[in-house]
């Protein structure tokens, strides 16, 4: 239910780097790391031009770290 409502607001609120991060969230605990990482890379590049109080420096910095771990997982899976 949560990804229904997630990935229309995303279609709709394209510039928010809050949604991207969730979406990224619900689509890596469901398995689909594809997914996830291109939601987390689209909340970075969104980031800066953002009007979203949420997401600060220190959000970007975890979520970094975050995309890093799942690109280096992601490439050594067989």
């Amino acid at each position: 239910l949560a990804e229904i409502h997630l990935e229309a607001a995303a279609r709709r609120i394209t510039r928010d780097p809050v949604i991207h991060e969730h979406l990224g969230h619900l689509y890596y605990r469901t398995g689909r790391r594809d997914r996830a990482r291109d939601a987390w890379e689209r909340a970075l590049k969104t980031w800066p031009t953002a009007h979203s109080s949420e997401f600060d420096a220190q959000r970007a910095r975890d979520l970094r770290r975050k995309l890093k771990s799942l690109k280096k997982n992601v490439s050594v899976a067989p």
